[in-house]
């Protein structure tokens, strides 16, 4: 007999739309002694399975980082310059870029490669962005599934968001990005801009619920100095949900460029240089590094009042 094609192929585009619209299933968790605790791809700044940004001013270098350590984790690289501790399995990542275009990919890729002859041979997988990421979820998973990509490197929020900066500030862009992110299910490095208040201690660009959403955040600034050939850079840690947050990270990039390359390297960080960013508790300890004071002279010279000075340091 004939088979009814019309019926059939609505039949399915019906039970397709009601799987779709079920979502995912309700399951049972018992709390247990030995659950796994998120795993660190690169700790403390990337952990597994969850949103993790990056945000900064221009000019700190946010995408060269963000690709270095993409470079880490396809090697993996254990002794990488930064003394970074990374996982010992190779993991690609995944370059979504509404910024640049590839030839200026493969020059920020070929400088670092020139100017660290140790850094072991890496790729990562790059593709140009021009919609936001809601509107591309499909192609994206596709390329995903292609690739075997574990990470996204999102660069940068702003513009993977889709909205204009007035929707920016509104929640409902932050809510489809997030809810885009969600559908991938893949662990996220995002590159995002800061909040452009006069406050020492910028935020995330944008609506508070992209730092509500994400699971991870640090911030990359510079320290005040005349322009040079090397750049002295702290990555502070600002958010993190399921553990302390790390000691400040000090970063130097040297630039040459009668060879158009580029050297990243770990440093002490010189809390004087980044007074502001740190918090009251470093602050205090780097006043009394010169020696003993006591509590009215750490006040004095840190700036914060004495009764305050006395909690943090009790």
């Amino acid at each position: 007999s004939e088979c009814d094609w019309i019926e059939i192929f609505d039949y399915l585009g019906h039970q397709v739309q009601l799987l779709a619209r079920s979502g995912e299933p309700v399951e049972e968790v018992w709390a247990q002694e030995d659950s796994e605790a998120p795993m660190p791809l690169i700790k403390p700044i990337i952990y597994k399975g969850q949103s993790n940004i990056i945000y900064g001013q221009k000019g700190v270098n946010k995408s060269t980082l963000a690709y270095f350590l993409g470079a880490c984790l396809y090697a993996p690289w254990g002794d990488n310059s930064l003394d970074l501790q990374v996982g010992k399995d190779s993991i690609k990542s995944l370059v979504l870029d509404w910024e640049t275009d590839k030839k200026t990919f493969e020059y920020y890729l070929s400088r670092m490669k020139k100017g660290m002859p140790d850094m072991p041979a890496f790729s990562l997988f790059y593709r140009q962005c021009r919609l936001p990421l809601a509107e591309e979820v499909e192609a994206i998973e596709q390329y995903i599934n292609e690739t075997g990509a574990e990470l996204l490197i999102i660069d940068s929020l702003a513009a993977a968001a889709g909205g204009e900066q007035g929707e920016l500030k509104g929640s409902q862009s932050a809510l489809q990005f997030n809810a885009a992110l969600r559908k991938l299910g893949k662990t996220s490095l995002i590159i995002a801009q800061t909040s452009k208040d006069d406050s020492n201690r910028k935020t995330v660009y944008g609506s508070v619920m992209f730092t509500y959403y994400a699971r991870n955040i640090f911030e990359l600034s510079r320290a005040d100095e005349e322009d040079s050939d090397v750049l002295h850079l702290g990555l502070f840690h600002r958010e993190c949900n399921f553990d302390r947050r790390s000691p400040p990270i000090g970063i130097e990039i040297t630039f040459d460029d009668a060879n158009r390359s580029l050297s990243i390297k770990r440093e002490s960080l010189s809390v004087s240089e980044f007074m502001e960013k740190v918090s009251v508790s470093v602050k205090i300890l780097n006043c009394l590094k010169g020696g003993a004071k006591d509590t009215s002279e750490v006040a004095e010279e840190i700036g914060t009042k004495l009764d305050y000075t006395r909690v943090v340091m009790n």
